[in-house]
């Protein structure tokens, strides 16, 4: 996905505004914590460690929880603005790896501690929590939230298994879908499902011919989808097509789905409760 054209020769009007603004607000180790979340999904976890107090920036979409939003944003996590991340003088930039490696490249030019984190994978949830725990003295937080959300798993044991094969569709135009490694595609896994693009890795731009050939029983519509209020349309779409008449045809929450976050485990249990096999699992 590509995040930000940054120029690899930035201006020298650029330069010495990094440089200005740079001299006036290195903190000192005794500065309190100042922290700048890029994604929604760093933010939720933050909030959840109890350092919401610290946070000075956010991306655009972090609007959980409520009080989120009044945090100031420094731009969407495709194209953050490095001189609003500056201006805010943070002590600490959170980051996911997932995305165009110019944001970190930028942000490294303008010598900013910036923290990257992995989201890739189900594992990936207690990395973050464990390495955010200790970075910032919450130890104690940090596992409270882990046991929970193994717990929250847990609950799958009593959940009906499917056998069918789901698409995870997080794009209409021009269609995209989870691949087989992704922590929504791993997750749906636990409750028996098989993805139906389990040949593909990441989130993939695919043809309509290759679902076409695949036959999904199930199409789950997540992503930005929802939030544009469109998901009717993309189910006629689906229904139209003499191959996946018969599919069943299912919204999830994009803000909750898409995001490797506490709550994630929850919205996962109540989509595969309701989704009872429609054959007896062999």
């Amino acid at each position: 996905m590509a995040i930000l054209n940054q120029k690899p020769n930035i201006s020298f009007l650029q330069n010495s505004l990094f440089s200005l603004v740079l001299l006036f607000s290195i903190p000192s180790q005794a500065d309190e914590l100042r922290i700048v979340s890029l994604s929604p999904a760093i933010t939720e976890v933050l909030f959840d460690l109890g350092l919401q107090k610290n946070i000075v920036g956010t991306s655009s979409f972090s609007n959980y929880p409520e009080e989120a939003k009044k945090i100031p944003s420094v731009g969407s996590y495709l194209s953050p603005s490095i001189e609003k991340i500056i201006r805010l003088n943070p002590t600490h930039v959170l980051a996911f790896k997932e995305g165009d490696p110019s944001i970190g490249e930028s942000l490294d030019k303008a010598k900013l501690n910036t923290i990257v984190l992995e989201s890739r994978s189900l594992d990936d949830f207690e990395n973050m929590l464990k390495e955010l725990g200790a970075l910032f003295k919450v130890e104690k937080k940090s596992q409270e939230i882990i046991s929970l959300w193994k717990t929250q798993w847990s609950k799958l044991e009593n959940v009906p298994r499917s056998k069918e094969k789901l698409m995870i569709q997080v794009d209409q135009s021009p269609i995209y879908i989870a691949g087989n490694d992704t922590f929504i595609s791993r997750a749906f896994e636990k409750c028996g499902f098989r993805n139906t693009f389990d040949n593909l890795d990441g989130y993939k731009k695919i043809q309509l011919e290759a679902v076409m050939n695949r036959k999904p029983e199930i199409i789950l519509v997540v992503g930005m989808i929802d939030q544009s209020g469109n998901f009717n349309t993309v189910k006629e779409f689906w229904k139209s097509n003499p191959v996946t008449k018969n599919a069943r045809i299912i919204q999830g929450d994009g803000d909750i789905l898409s995001r490797l976050s506490p709550r994630f485990p929850k919205e996962v249990i109540k989509i595969c409760s309701q989704l009872k096999p429609l054959k007896a699992a062999e």
